[in-house]
């Protein structure tokens, strides 16, 4: 693709373009020169500015894999704690991806301009790859190269691959101790990591793990504030490296804006956070920034559509929700506890009209043998078990909740199964087709996974008694939140299975990884047996 356009200059084009950009909200995702000989370029990278050294501090990173095309990110941040460090300048950085771990065999390669407004990030949707197939890439800008990452495209859609391998993490609070999980992950073989929110924490402490550095003293409120947040997190090692490792799949839960956030709605304990729409649209920008995502145009900054789809082949189709952006606000005040009249009322969404439309065709349609929906809070009604709610999960949103198991029990709909985060506990469950019934026959399973380093080591009494009442429920066949670590989910034709995995200690920079569970289920019926 050339970067100048008929009948102007390189630099009107590049003006329009980064115009366009502005506009519409998608700065910095690739416009400039691609190809794969940079001698046909029509247009070379011009010198960079003067720059400090260290620019690539954040690493790299890939996400949203398709069959023939991958997102690849970085940003430049010589001072990630300083909003960056760069100067307001655009600057030329030029992506390659190579077919080889050598780095011998470029496949393509292309230069963008990575601009102020968007904090120097890098967004390359990097097309017309093959299906089913490892890459690797880098980025350089002047002599400074970074570090090369690993990605991978998915099967194509007349592909019938025989097996899929996903990682399930969430909730990575950097006080709370070092990311052992992640170095853990980085070193399995995956098709993909699906992280389902927390990424960054808003809110602010002195970490009391020795060795953590003090990266989220203060409470995050504007862009600046969210842009050191996520500088600060992807300067850890171990994140860096499961990036490096995997493509991602990503979406967000309510840390990355506001503890319990709902719309425009900030929990009661953050009113003194400020103006809630300006918040979420700084919150929103600095996510963007920071995440390997392919994100649609978007003419309001306060929102942006993040629900979307991902198919494997024909064996297995993963919806990826958004629980917090279109819900109402969470009733009983959003306290934990018994369950006041209001959340039996109904009439409130946690998906809203128009994405719970979408999931239906999504799924109805899907051509997936195996059906994922990836998603952030609870999903199991733990209020119709043992009495005690919690507004924040799917407890308070008893109509949709109802009507997205009605969705899992059409028949068009194999092997459904529910994705989810949020608590820093593991857990494994069935759902029934009516979630006041027990009765009713099973229609889907929801995987539950714990968190990175969310918790801590230390586990306090409420988390224990809630762990002792969960497993009481006949629904629940694991639930443990003493531990950290991540799930795997490796899908056949005929099963998947799902392994908990558990790190010895998040206080230290090292841990020991161990199995704490594993279960194996039956394509066709659900049916399962725990194996550890």
């Amino acid at each position: 693709m050339s970067g100048s356009g008929a009948g102007i200059g390189r630099r009107e084009f590049l003006g329009v373009m980064a115009a366009f950009a502005a506009k519409v909200g998608l700065g910095g995702l690739g416009w400039g020169c691609r190809g794969t000989d940079p001698e046909e370029w029509e247009d070379l990278p011009p010198e960079p500015p003067e720059l400090p050294e260290g620019l690539f501090q954040l690493g790299v990173a890939s996400g949203d894999p398709l069959s023939d095309r991958v997102v690849i990110w970085t940003r430049l941040a010589p001072q990630p704690l300083e909003d960056g460090g760069m100067p307001k300048e655009e600057v030329p950085v030029i992506w390659e991806v190579f077919a080889d771990e050598d780095l011998t065999e470029l496949v393509q390669t292309g230069w963008v301009w990575a601009v102020p407004k968007w904090a120097h990030s890098v967004h390359i949707d990097v097309e017309g790859l093959s299906p089913s197939t490892r890459y690797w890439y880098r980025f350089r800008v002047g002599e400074e190269i970074s570090a090369t990452g690993r990605t991978k495209t998915f099967p194509s859609p007349q592909e019938s691959p025989e097996q899929l391998r996903l990682a399930l993490a969430c909730c990575q609070k950097y006080r709370d101790g070092f990311y052992t999980a992640h170095d853990h992950l980085a070193r399995v073989e995956l098709d993909a990591v699906v992280f389902l929110g927390d990424y960054i924490y808003e809110s602010g402490n002195v970490t009391d793990v020795p060795g953590r550095l003090p990266v989220d003293v203060d409470r995050v409120t504007d862009l600046e504030g969210f842009r050191s947040r996520y500088g600060g997190y992807r300067m850890d090692p171990s994140l860096q490296a499961a990036h490096h490792a995997h493509p991602w799949i990503i979406t967000w839960d309510d840390h990355e804006v506001s503890n319990n956030y709902a719309g425009f709605e900030l929990a009661a304990n953050r009113q003194d956070d400020g103006d809630p729409v300006e918040m979420r649209t700084a919150a929103y920008q600095a996510w963007f920034e920071h995440m390997p995502v392919r994100i649609p145009s978007f003419e309001d900054p306060a929102f942006m559509k993040i629900y979307r789809t991902f198919d494997f082949g024909d064996l297995a189709r993963m919806v990826v929700l958004d629980t917090r952006q279109y819900r109402d606000p969470q009733p009983c005040d959003d306290e934990i506890g018994l369950a006041c009249p209001e959340i039996y009322e109904g009439g409130r969404t946690l998906l809203g009209d128009e994405q719970l439309t979408w999931l239906h065709g999504e799924l109805v349609e899907s051509p997936g043998h195996w059906n994922l929906i990836a998603q952030q809070v609870l999903f199991s009604p733990v209020l119709m078990e043992v009495g005690i709610a919690n507004p924040d999960q799917w407890d308070g949103y008893l109509d949709d909740r109802q009507a997205v198991l009605d969705l899992m029990a059409d028949p068009g709909v194999t092997n459904p199964m529910v994705l989810s985060g949020d608590v820093h506990a593991a857990g494994f469950a069935e759902l029934y087709a009516d979630q006041h019934d027990r009765e009713s026959p099973r229609v889907a399973l929801e995987v539950l996974t714990t968190s990175i380093s969310s918790g801590g080591d230390d586990v306090d009494e409420l988390a224990t008694a809630g762990e002792a009442l969960i497993n009481a429920s006949p629904r629940a066949h694991y639930f443990d939140g003493q531990h950290r670590g991540f799930a795997l989910l490796d899908l056949t034709r005929d099963q998947c299975q799902v392994t908990y995995y558990a790190v010895t200690t998040v206080r230290e920079p090292q841990a020991d990884l161990t199995i704490a569970a594993r279960f194996r289920v039956h394509a066709g019926d659900l049916s399962f047996e725990r194996r550890i």
